[in-house]
């Protein structure tokens, strides 16, 4: 069907927002820390007068002053309060930006903390986000555009893979990595070649579960990539991995709340990303910077969705960062994280020695009427759910759903247990566990 010439324009305009944002991202590789330090502090004054001025939460709390002058930001920045998920989920319409775009596109996070959130943004803003990452797989891959592989868990549920016509990307179900289905993935490998793999590291071991000794195809001179994402990579995960398919395994931590970015090089650095967000590291009791090396909460200020700011947010997950001067023999100076600890998580165990993760996001993403909820499991084939649910929460379908979900992304059956409560337990520490494995 041809574009009416509305569309085409809006789909013109967007792709030279793309295009243009792709050179800003080639350049800040080779930033120095001065360079890095001061485009980071003229984003940040930059979404935060767009808060300030736009985004009603931001306009109706005295906590956010409106008269900031650029060479007093950085103190008076660090004095905002910090942003919490639950008040962001309590008042998601007064965080979108004013006048309301017409062209909002609705994102719903994976709920990792037992409790999902919904996040707006244009499309604008998804081609910039896209383009970010992009931009690191071009370093992985030395490729302006590699062929990609996703391994998705959101295929229909009749899909074992799918290709995009007139792109380089393919997708294969997270669902159907088994033996059952191990000839059909062969054929599409070797027909794909792809050369970057991107997935949760669950899904990655189990598809080196399928290829036990190295991946179907070759690429004359190149080292096939796999990106892990979503869940904490293990080291012995990250073994099985590369070992089993001949691959380099790197490591990304973002979200969906597309705030933050931070990827792994080759010497395993995990550097953070100027251009898509501001980084802190705070003490657990004082809430001021943790001293380099030492553990503390991630507070996150996103650059690129100006139509859903979120100023001091915290991402729930806990890290410690490196000094400034840091070294790292791939060339990027940008800041590194050490021993992230934002996904440790129990992940769901089957009995032919996998572990999988996400299992809350998978299972629950399409039910309706549950505002949190915890997953804990007692046998390879024993579930209890845990939910808080809304009022407008269907129990009978809801289980049913979840069921159907939990069975086809374990592939065996399951014995699932519903328990009804108020509110969730949290640890010691406040933080709500969405995954409990207790056998």
């Amino acid at each position: 069907m041809a574009l009416s010439n509305k569309e085409a324009l809006k789909r013109s305009s967007i792709d030279r927002a793309g295009r243009a944002y792709a050179t800003l991202l080639r350049k800040t590789r080779d930033y120095s820390k001065e360079q890095f330090d001061a485009f980071q502090e003229k984003s940040l004054y930059t979404t935060y007068r767009n808060a300030v001025s736009h985004v009603p939460y931001y306009q109706n709390t005295s906590q956010y002053p409106r008269d900031v002058a650029p060479e007093t930001f950085m103190t008076d920045f660090s004095r905002l309060p910090i942003l919490e998920k639950t008040t962001v989920k309590q008042n998601t319409a007064a965080f979108i930006r004013q006048p309301r775009s017409r062209f909002l596109m609705q994102l719903t996070t994976s709920g990792t903390t037992g409790s999902p959130l919904v996040i707006y943004q244009t499309p604008v803003g998804r081609v910039r986000s896209n383009a970010l990452v992009q931009s690191v797989y071009e370093i992985f891959c030395g490729l302006k555009s590699p062929r990609i592989m996703h391994l998705s868990a959101s295929l229909m549920q009749d899909q074992v893979s799918v290709r995009w016509p007139g792109t380089r990307h393919a997708a294969l179900s997270i669902y159907h990595l088994n033996k059952t289905n191990r000839d059909q993935i062969l054929k599409l490998l070797q027909g794909f070649k792809p050369e970057l793999i991107h997935g949760f590291p669950s899904a990655l071991s189990q598809l080196a579960r399928l290829f036990p000794d190295g991946l179907p195809y070759e690429i004359p001179g190149r080292t096939i990539r796999c990106v892990a994402t979503s869940e904490t990579l293990f080291p012995e995960t990250r073994r099985v991995i590369e070992e089993r398919l001949g691959v380099i395994v790197h490591n990304e931590y973002g979200s969906q709340e597309g705030q933050h970015f931070a990827f792994e090089c080759e010497h395993r650095s995990l550097h953070i990303h100027p251009a898509r967000g501001y980084v802190e590291i705070l003490d657990f009791e004082t809430d001021r910077p943790a001293a380099p090396g030492e553990a503390g909460r991630i507070v996150v200020t996103g650059f690129q969705n100006r139509h859903m700011p979120l100023v001091r947010y915290s991402i729930g997950d806990t890290a410690s960062k490196s000094g400034d001067g840091h070294h790292c023999d791939c060339g990027i100076t940008w800041p590194v994280l050490h021993e992230l600890h934002g996904r440790t998580q129990d992940l769901i165990k089957t009995p032919d020695g996998n572990r999988i993760g996400l299992m809350e996001a998978v299972t629950l993403r399409m039910v309706p009427g549950i505002s949190e909820s915890q997953i804990i499991q007692t046998d390879f084939d024993a579930f209890t759910y845990v939910i808080v649910s809304t009022q407008d929460y269907d129990a009978p379908q809801a289980e049913a759903e979840i069921n159907k979900n939990l069975t086809q992304r374990l592939g065996y059956p399951v014995n699932v247990n519903f328990e009804y409560v108020g509110q969730i337990e949290k640890t010691a520490a406040g933080k709500h566990r969405a995954v409990i494995v207790n056998f």
